[in-house]
């Protein structure tokens, strides 16, 4: 298997280097990012900071590594690069690092764009809404809500 996870720096690089032997001189002519995890969701503070981290490091992180690495290719072929972003990226409406990450993926968006112009790239952006996905799985929250709720403050599970 070549590419593993976008956590996976090794995984991304040897990935990177694949689609450079792939398309050489000519450049990669677009690019889609389309990372998205979206447990564990819940308010702020029943959440730990590598809840936090499990979403960021995908959704952003990720993303952020994959570009970085292709750039160049992208940039030889004077190609597209789309990230699929969310609406939750201009709207935040549940708690945990999903509408963080997308917020970012939209900054990291906006400043290619303007980076990347000069180049002849075009730097777009989708923020699609609410689809039946394995993002929002009601099986998926239901398994993962009683730990969350487990670490909750002692007042929000009386109140």
């Amino acid at each position: 298997t070549l590419f593993r996870s976008l956590t996976d720096r090794n995984s991304v690089a040897a990935m990177a280097e694949w689609v450079n032997e792939q398309v050489g001189n000519t450049g990669l002519w677009g690019l889609v990012n389309n990372a998205g995890i979206g447990m564990p969701s819940a308010p702020c503070g029943w959440l730990t900071t590598d809840d936090f981290l499990k979403i960021l490091n995908v959704i952003l992180v990720g993303v952020i590594d994959v570009t970085v690495k292709l750039l160049p290719l992208v940039r030889r072929a004077q190609g597209r690069l789309v990230n699929v972003s969310s609406v939750a990226g201009r709207v935040s409406c549940v708690g945990g690092g999903y509408s963080i990450s997308k917020y970012g993926v939209e900054a990291f968006s906006d400043i290619l764009r303007c980076e990347m112009r000069p180049f002849g790239v075009k730097v777009s952006i989708i923020e699609p809404g609410l689809f039946r996905t394995s993002i929002v799985d009601y099986q998926t929250y239901q398994d993962i809500m009683p730990q969350i709720w487990s670490r909750a403050p002692a007042e929000d599970r009386k109140s």
